[in-house]
């Protein structure tokens, strides 16, 4: 071999290596542009999403603006609790108070059932009594014909008697 040969064959593979490395070149511009116009289809969407945040944000700064600081609401919140601890202290004098007449709520309600018991059976028993009935008692005339109709039914009764022949049945 020859130096010829030699620097020929260099020439032949630089040569080989030059085309490789065109192509390549060639394939890399073309799947950039490809990547640069699709990831510039993504930076504008990304934008858009970017605008957007930003106007909610702004929308959210602004409606927070209209509420009071915080201040405001850990007083509204003291107080609710001064409010309960009052409440509580209250329920609590309740049931201290509840427990201490105890003895006097049971008496009373055991007389309370003693009344309604006792009256109750009392007008039971009023309900039937004569001087609860609908009809008044008998006038003077009225006992004198019953007094008249007693003597009467005696004096049959003892006629009757005194004669054997005769029975005769009365209804009454």
């Amino acid at each position: 071999m020859s130096v010829n040969n030699k620097i020929i064959q260099t020439n032949e593979a630089i040569y080989n290596i030059y085309t490789v490395l065109w192509r390549m070149n060639a394939d890399l511009d073309q799947t950039l542009q490809k990547m640069n116009s699709s990831l510039s289809s993504v930076d504008h969407e990304i934008k858009n999403i970017v605008v957007q945040v930003d106007n909610v944000e702004n929308d959210i700064i602004s409606i927070a603006k209209k509420f009071p600081s915080s201040v405001t609401y850990y007083i509204i919140l003291f107080v609710v609790i001064i409010l309960l601890n009052l409440l509580s202290v209250y329920l609590v004098y309740q049931i201290f108070k509840s427990f201490t007449e105890l003895e006097f709520r049971s008496d009373k309600m055991v007389r309370k059932f003693n009344k309604k018991r006792y009256t109750s059976l009392h007008d039971d028993r009023n309900r039937f009594l004569v001087e609860d009935s609908e009809t008044p008692p008998p006038t003077y005339d009225e006992y004198v014909k019953t007094a008249d109709l007693y003597v009467k039914y005696h004096n049959d009764a003892s006629n009757q008697c005194a004669s054997p022949t005769v029975h005769e049945e009365h209804e009454y």
